[in-house]
């Protein structure tokens, strides 16, 4: 993984986003955020690199459910690996997308974020 990597945190609590963003920002990744699912996926059109999308499930305009679905239908938009950081249960959770419970523990998303890079830098790679 060439550093540092590029995260882009959506979630539309305020608090979290910011804390998500500290957190990796700490731990040597680039960070970009955004508080909707509108804004993220005008941005990740734009992106030329792959980059992990940490995705919060619940917002009101464009849900992340929405975002993962438009991700995973477009071609050149599957490249970007997602974790989800969610309060919802796991078993709703959709099936080989990493999930971090709220509140978050940071260890268990910095492996998941790490874990997303790698697969993400080999793809570009390979």
């Amino acid at each position: 993984m060439t550093a540092p990597y590029r995260v882009l945190v959506v979630d539309d609590d305020d608090d979290v986003r910011e804390l998500l963003c500290e957190l990796l920002e700490r731990n040597g990744f680039e960070v970009m955020s955004v508080e909707s699912g509108e804004d993220a996926l005008a941005l990740i059109t734009r992106l030329r690199a792959p980059c992990t999308i940490v995705l919060d499930l619940g917002m009101p305009d464009v849900s992340g459910w929405e975002v993962l679905d438009l991700l995973r239908s477009q071609g050149a938009l599957a490249k970007h690996p997602v974790v989800i950081v969610s309060g919802h249960d796991r078993d709703r959770m959709p099936a080989g997308v990493p999930h971090v419970r709220k509140p978050v523990d940071a260890e268990q998303l910095l492996r998941a974020v790490r874990a997303a890079a790698v697969r993400a830098d080999v793809e570009t790679v390979g």
